[in-house]
């Protein structure tokens, strides 16, 4: 008997086998839309926020003694500072150099003048009115939108003015531009 040959059958793979490029490229689309659903989730507006009311009412203006800061509870993020000649400001609480939580210091004693906003973070030192005396915070304290009309003293909570830089730079009205966190100094 002759042997006749017998072709053999090509190997069959284990299972089938998902390429290393099709791999990546899935998990680099899950990782892109994930991320821009969670951008999308977080800076739209939902619920009951649209809503709200945007002005605090923080106090009356009997509250507030002249020369003398004070950080209202209902809006602590501000500084209420009745001026000498009788004007209310409202002055971020957060330093414009590193974000940290600026006191005032009654106490403080710089350049011959007792009381200061002083970061404890950097050193910055501001005057009552939030002007910059020392330290490297590259402005003025920021400042929140305040209306003090009818007796009682109210800030938006939205709109924060940035301090001045030096530069002199105003919008045509002469107003200090708006203020943001992420303004390149």
């Amino acid at each position: 008997m002759s042997m006749t040959p017998i072709a053999k059958p090509t190997p069959r793979p284990n299972g089938w086998q998902f390429p290393r490029r099709g791999a990546f490229l899935l998990l680099l689309l899950t990782m892109t839309v994930s991320g821009a659903l969670t951008v999308l989730i977080s800076v739209s507006p939902y619920g009951d926020k649209v809503d709200e009311d945007v002005w605090v009412t923080v106090g009356s203006q009997d509250d507030f003694d002249i020369g003398a800061p004070v950080r209202p509870d209902a809006f602590p993020r501000a500084w209420i500072v009745h001026l000498e000649f009788g004007e209310l400001i409202a002055l971020s609480s957060r330093s414009t150099h590193l974000g940290c939580s600026v006191p005032w210091r009654a106490d403080f004693e710089f350049s011959g003048v007792t009381g200061w906003f002083r970061d404890p973070c950097s050193g910055t030192t501001w005057d009552i009115t939030g002007n910059k005396a020392f330290g490297p915070a590259p402005r003025d304290m920021d400042q929140y939108v305040i209306d003090a009309g009818g007796g009682k003293v109210r800030i938006d909570t939205t709109r924060v003015l940035c301090g001045d830089d030096g530069r002199q730079v105003r919008r045509l009205d002469g107003a200090p531009w708006p203020c943001s966190l992420f303004r390149i100094p």
